[in-house]
């Protein structure tokens, strides 16, 4: 599994605000729901292309990662009434997702379009000033498992976002009294995806992979709206901002002695210098 992935390079809310960690390098997982929906809310992604060209002027460095959205699930409603198998549909949801990155990558200033580099290839972008910008790579690995890689690769944040606010006790479009959480464990959210069957272009919070990818690392991570552009420059920035951030418990790492996660105590804020940290989306 190395080889592969060197080849392509709890609590529910409170009424206090949660404060955002302090970090310069952030690979964001941005849902192909958000951007590539329904209808394309032009404003939406133009703010967002200007909010992050302004944090880079603020000294804030960023990797993004495009899920397919709804293009990747008719490709593959296609492909099952064709029916075709699951690599094929994989194969051509990845496609979808590397067209939405091209028409992201076209808006910004300064960004470098990697649909055919390799993860390695991102340090030096950012090195140079550019925002490498990825979409799919490999059949069954989701956009948010190549963002995971990513952020472990760039020592960076993850930052997924959807069209909710955050995680879930359940699915709040069809349950009014579905709780957010504003922390979650890696293992309580692998035990909430387990339930779930991760098919092609099936909608989940994340995914079971890059879950796992977050937790080997103890990857600094959160889940945010990404129709709350205000909020998500309140989170990179380190103020006070409403989401879910996914951190350990004590027992997600019973056999890591050595761990030291400060803020494990309830409290709704992270050291700087020691952050631990909607839908499956291709």
């Amino acid at each position: 599994m190395s080889n592969i992935f060197e080849m392509f390079g709890d609590s529910i809310i409170s009424e206090q605000t949660q404060q955002a960690p302090n970090n310069k390098i952030f690979v964001i997982s941005a849902g192909g729901s958000i951007f590539f929906g329904e209808d394309v809310d032009k404003e939406l992604v133009v703010r967002f292309v200007s909010t992050i060209e302004e944090l880079i002027s603020e000294g804030f460095r960023f990797c993004i990662v495009v899920g397919g959205g709804k293009p990747a699930r008719e490709y593959c409603r296609i492909a099952d009434t064709l029916g075709v198998n699951n690599f094929v549909k994989d194969k051509a949801a990845i496609l979808a997702t590397k067209a939405n990155a091209t028409i992201l990558a076209g808006l910004f200033k300064n960004s470098d379009l990697c649909i055919d580099k390799h993860i390695s290839d991102s340090k030096a972008i950012i090195s140079s000033g550019k925002i490498p910008i990825y979409g799919g790579v490999l059949p069954s690995l989701t956009t948010d498992s190549v963002a995971a890689l990513l952020a472990e690769y760039l020592d960076a944040v993850f930052v997924n976002l959807t069209n909710v606010n955050g995680i879930y006790s359940s699915d709040p479009r069809y349950n009014k009294d579905a709780k957010l959480y504003d922390k979650i464990s890696y293992n309580k959210l692998l035990s909430i995806l387990r339930e779930a069957n991760s098919l092609p272009g099936q909608n989940f919070v994340l995914d079971i992979p890059c879950v796992l990818i977050l937790r080997r690392s103890k990857i600094k991570a959160a889940v945010l709206n990404g129709r709350n552009i205000d909020n998500l420059r309140s989170f990179i920035k380190g103020q006070s901002f409403e989401g879910t951030l996914i951190e350990p418990s004590n027992e997600d790492f019973l056999d890591n002695k050595d761990t030291d996660y400060p803020n494990m105590k309830g409290t709704k804020s992270f050291n700087e210098d020691k952050i631990d940290l909607d839908e499956i989306e291709y």
